[in-house]
């Protein structure tokens, strides 16, 4: 599922989790987030939530284009271990490091 909103924050986070376990929940296995410039914890909070929606499916969940300030956030909250086998960062970002 590709997010379509340029941000991922706290105010549009609760619409964004019933759109993403619907997702889940009829078997989509793939999260983009190519469209997203601006994401905070509740980035986080969702893909963990989602990826592990997909997992109690019997998935294998997909997280690609992650943001670098995402990534920073997982590091920060200690969960960068349980989803960097699922996430792939942003090409123009991996690049820049």
């Amino acid at each position: 599922m590709k997010i379509t909103a340029d941000k991922v924050t706290r105010g549009n986070a609760r619409a964004l989790k019933e759109t993403l376990m619907q997702a889940a929940a009829g078997g989509e296995t793939v999260l983009d987030f190519a469209a997203v410039a601006e994401a905070d914890s509740s980035a986080v909070a969702l893909t963990l939530s989602w990826v592990r929606a997909v997992q109690a499916k019997g998935g294998t969940p997909q997280v690609l284009n992650v943001p670098a300030k995402m990534v920073s956030l997982m590091r920060l909250y200690g969960v960068w271990d349980l989803l960097k086998g699922f996430c792939s960062q942003r090409a123009s970002e991996t690049a820049a490091k």
